[in-house]
């Protein structure tokens, strides 16, 4: 099963979803534009919401888990933890 957490405008994440794997391969694979998008599609977006981010409950990729709260670092790629920072 793979993981995506909704963003708001500021890239803090709202929720985290799961999808499945034959889903995200269907729509351009894991990290893909493809997956994320339709992942929106399929979900669609809460009130506040603006952007999906896949992201790894193993930690596999983009540091850490999302936690609700937290941050999506564009510039890094990564997901921080809430109100710390890192």
């Amino acid at each position: 099963m793979a993981h995506f957490a909704e963003l708001d405008s500021n890239n803090i994440v709202l929720r985290v979803i799961v999808i499945s794997n034959t889903d995200v391969d269907a729509n351009g694979g894991d990290l893909s534009v493809g997956a994320e998008s339709f992942t929106g599609s399929l979900v669609g977006f809460s009130e506040n919401g603006a952007a999906w981010k896949q992201t790894s409950y193993n930690n596999n990729f983009r540091t850490r888990y999302a936690i609700l709260g937290g941050k999506y670092d564009p510039i890094n790629n990564e997901f921080l933890k809430p109100d710390v920072g890192e």
